[in-house]
């Protein structure tokens, strides 16, 4: 069984870094979490991003409280259209994360 691990800030934009060089950060002043947008072949649809990293400490929280969010989500209409199942902070966090954002981008295809 994998064991939870603490992600950084840094670590995460690193992993998504493979999808898009220039980050999109996203202003929601409700969320205490980092939130970023990855385009898809759509302009008008991408991939958000709920890291679980604190906007306050730049980790992730603690263990049980919370996950990874992936939802695919129209930026033009303010709509989500889809999402995946959470991704736990275990050690193999990437891979997981990175077959649910292939899953999206599929969807969108």
């Amino acid at each position: 069984m994998s064991e939870f691990v603490v992600i950084s800030k840094n670590d995460f934009e690193t992993f998504l870094k493979h999808y898009d060089r220039e980050l999109k950060l996203v202003q929601d002043i409700i969320s205490y979490e980092y939130i970023y947008d990855i385009p898809t072949e759509k302009d008008n649809i991408v991939i958000r991003i709920y890291s679980s990293i604190s906007c306050i400490t730049g980790r992730s929280r603690s263990k049980g409280r919370d996950a990874i969010r992936c939802v695919l989500f129209d930026i033009e209409r303010n709509l989500p259209l889809g999402k995946t199942s959470r991704t736990h902070r275990i050690s193999n966090w990437e891979d997981n994360l990175k077959n649910k954002i292939e899953y999206l981008q599929n969807k969108v295809k």
